[in-house]
């Protein structure tokens, strides 16, 4: 179907073109002219797809992780303009919704100056603002969010809030919610490593989008409780999960960090991903643990541990039978003998 599309002439206006006016074809004809592809082309197209939360905003995501995957495969000729082509059809596709992007926009109506790098506010800060997106309703997180924009918050201090408001989401969802709940950290994690993004209003769509999921009243929420992790805390964090214990693995978490650091809590973590089937619950897993690690390094000490801990609980409230992940062991034991 998609040669019966033709190349294009490669003239990136009219790529552009085709998002704003939902021409995926005219998209993916163009990009099959241009010469040479670059990772720059994939960032290009992400202003255009950014304002769209169709799907709860897999445009911007999948665009944002087509371009990762163009660096990793070591930028190919003919595989990187087919898959800046289907990104580009995936985000000039219908239907689109902007919504959140307009009413943000409107409480910020007149303001210009792009959210600038960094972080400068105190944790204490952070916190009150993550309050607001994760007990208060849709008009008080919009206002609360442009409110610290205009007071000139960066990117660092934006982050750093919606991801303490997402992780205390995904401390209070249900099993059947885990994996949908762990979606706003795939998000924010685009938007963090994304090389803009001067529109403000991202950063309230994104606000939103945390404020969305369902929350347990802050005195009735999950905390970690002090427990001895014994001479293993790790393996026996790794066994809280692939159990099933929520309440054992958050409160293994903490003294996992103390005594391992967060490199081998994120290597036990991944271990337990690597057990379930990758497409339980959509990737959900998967997709989760990626974000957390990507997020990690952009925050405080603090947000780090309580990112860690929900992602914990999470996964260990969500496990499927490891069967999938027992053959490929065996699988992968017998070609290495062999």
């Amino acid at each position: 179907g998609l040669l019966a599309v033709g190349q294009g002439s490669g003239h990136w206006p009219h790529v552009e073109l085709a998002l704003r006016t939902h021409r995926p074809d005219l998209a993916w004809g163009e990009l099959q002219g241009m010469e040479p592809i670059s990772v720059q082309h994939f960032q290009a197209l992400m202003p255009l797809a950014g304002p769209d939360m169709a799907n709860v905003g897999h445009k911007a995501v999948a665009l944002h992780r087509a371009g990762n995957l163009f660096e990793l495969l070591e930028a190919p000729r003919v595989g990187g303009r087919r898959l800046l082509g289907w990104a580009a059809w995936m985000a000039a596709s219908e239907p689109e919704d902007t919504y959140w992007h307009r009413r943000m926009a409107r409480r910020l109506e007149g303001w210009k100056a792009p959210v600038p790098l960094g972080r400068t506010q105190a944790p204490e800060d952070h916190r009150a603002l993550a309050e607001v997106i994760d007990a208060q309703g849709l008009v008080a997180t919009f206002d609360a969010v442009a409110s610290v924009v205009k007071a000139g918050w960066g990117r660092g201090d934006l982050l750093a809030a919606l991801v303490q408001a997402a992780a205390w989401k995904l401390l209070d969802a249900r099993p059947d919610m885990e994996g949908k709940t762990g979606w706003p950290l795939v998000c924010l994690a685009t938007l963090g490593a994304w090389p803009g993004p001067e529109d403000p209003a991202l950063w309230g769509q994104a606000a939103a989008l945390v404020n969305l999921y369902p929350s347990e009243a802050s005195e009735d929420r999950l905390r970690p409780q002090p427990r001895d992790p014994g001479p293993d805390p790790c393996g026996s964090l790794r066994e809280a999960i692939l159990d099933g214990e929520p309440e054992r693995a958050l409160d293994l978490v903490v003294p996992a960090l103390a005594t391992e650091g967060t490199e081998a809590v994120l290597q036990g973590l991944a271990a337990t991903v690597a057990h379930n089937d990758p497409g339980l619950d959509q990737s959900g897993q998967a997709l989760t643990l990626a974000a957390a690690v990507e997020l990690i390094p952009g925050l405080p000490e603090q947000g780090q541990t309580e990112l860690l801990v929900s992602v914990a609980k999470s996964l260990a409230n969500s496990q499927a039978s490891g069967d999938l992940g027992m053959q490929a062991d065996r699988a992968l034991k017998a070609v290495l003998k062999s």
